[in-house]
């Protein structure tokens, strides 16, 4: 079947640049026909997407983007909205660059490579028996590790995950923060020595389940609290980290880059440069967050989100102010953080890049050993080398060390 999808997307792609003529020079009779034929089109195909990956691929997501745009540009030709040929041009080529990001993930996937292309493999064990590495130096402060979420049983990932970091970092407490359906694993995490927290879910799970996400971490960093914590690094239970020291490394960033800024917070945040993107507002990656234990629980301590995405998403083309202000995944957090702190928001893309650079720290995915697998096992899913990457609306943009580091 991925044959099929990867020869309709080809085509999709050749039919929307074959439109470009007639609805970039504004015919609008046309130009309708075009796009509602586009539509007709990508439609089915999603179909086809989410029926292969069930919705768990970039390439649904960069499809749907597409199908938005189109929806996006028909109501504007329908309604004869148009006062600039260069920003539906500009759109146009967007559309084309969604469906050729959804095609090159597709054959990512699927290990589909052309002689244009380097591979490379990156080969983690399994099992924490297997992986023989260990800290030497360790840290600091008394610091708790809370993986948040639901136990992912495939490989035993959660279970070998909270006994790799028994071994790699003794001296760190490790709270699963997980729900109460879990409760049959409760004892086998114990025997490890992990601290196990079987938590009501939330009525509704929130965009990118965010309320889901708010409610076990900050059970976790609480209990953490109670443990006598002074440090804590929230992750996730279908991630993985590796790297040895890494709390030792942490605390020295602390030391190294204080808050120059006035501000109730006591030091920095530390995030992963995974989904940390340049070009939406207060998109700062929530999944990797290492402090101090006042700052961690604070950024966590925020509104559910109670908004019924099942019947009530209807969101169509947003730009990167409308990301911000619709609070969507990173930007919930960041942006209820914030306020917390005082700050009177703009929702601009300066105003985050400045919060960003001067209350966080941002390390690269690689500085931790990250493994998650969740759309595909394509280890950079962000990286372009066909855009600069860096300039707002351009690529994937990814935040990296190199970037955050030379805005201080």
């Amino acid at each position: 079947m991925k044959d099929l999808i990867m020869d309709a997307l080809a085509k999709l792609i050749e039919a929307h640049k074959g439109a470009k003529k007639f609805i970039c020079n504004l015919e609008f009779s046309t130009a309708v026909e075009d796009i509602k034929n586009l539509l007709t089109s990508s439609n089915t195909l999603m179909e086809s997407l989410t029926f292969y990956y069930e919705y768990e691929s970039a390439a649904v997501y960069k499809l749907s983007d597409y199908i938005d745009l189109l929806k996006y540009l028909l109501e504007r030709f329908e309604s004869f909205d148009i006062d600039d040929a260069d920003e539906i041009e500009y759109l146009y080529d967007q559309g084309i660059g969604m469906l050729e990001t959804s095609l090159t993930v597709i054959k990512r996937t699927e290990r589909i490579h052309d002689d244009g292309e380097f591979l490379t493999k990156v080969y983690r064990p399994k099992k924490a028996d297997e992986i023989g590495i260990r800290s030497h130096n360790s840290a600091k402060y008394k610091t708790a590790i809370v993986l948040q979420g639901p136990i992912k049983k495939e490989d035993d990932f959660t279970y070998e995950s909270v006994k790799l970091y028994k071994a790699l970092y003794p001296e760190c407490e490790i709270i699963v923060s997980t729900w109460k359906s879990e409760g049959d694993q409760k004892e086998r995490f114990e025997s490890l020595g992990a601290i196990v927290l079987l938590n009501e879910p939330p009525e509704k799970p929130g965009y990118a389940n965010c309320a889901y996400q708010t409610v076990s971490s900050i059970e976790g960093i609480r209990k953490a609290r109670e443990l006598g914590c002074v440090r804590v690094c929230k992750t996730r239970t279908d991630q993985r980290f590796h790297t040895p020291n890494l709390f030792f490394y942490m605390e020295k960033l602390l030391d190294q880059f204080p808050i120059k800024i006035e501000t109730t917070q006591k030091k920095r945040l530390i995030a992963i440069s995974t989904t940390t993107l340049s070009f939406r507002v207060y998109n700062t990656c929530d999944m990797f967050i290492y402090g101090e234990i006042d700052d961690v629980e604070n950024y966590f301590d925020c509104p559910l989100d109670t908004r019924d995405w099942g019947k009530d998403s209807n969101v169509e083309w947003i730009n990167a102010e409308q990301f911000g202000r619709l609070r969507f995944a990173e930007a919930w957090f960041v942006s209820y953080y914030l306020e917390k702190l005082g700050f009177e928001l703009k929702f601009t893309l300066e105003d985050s890049d400045y919060y960003r650079n001067e209350l966080f720290i941002i390390v690269d995915g690689s500085t931790i050993d990250l493994l998650w697998q969740k759309y595909n096992d394509d280890e950079y899913k962000d990286r372009e080398y066909n855009s600069s990457g860096y300039d707002h609306g351009g690529g994937i943009g990814r935040v990296s060390f190199l970037e955050w580091l030379s805005c201080q």
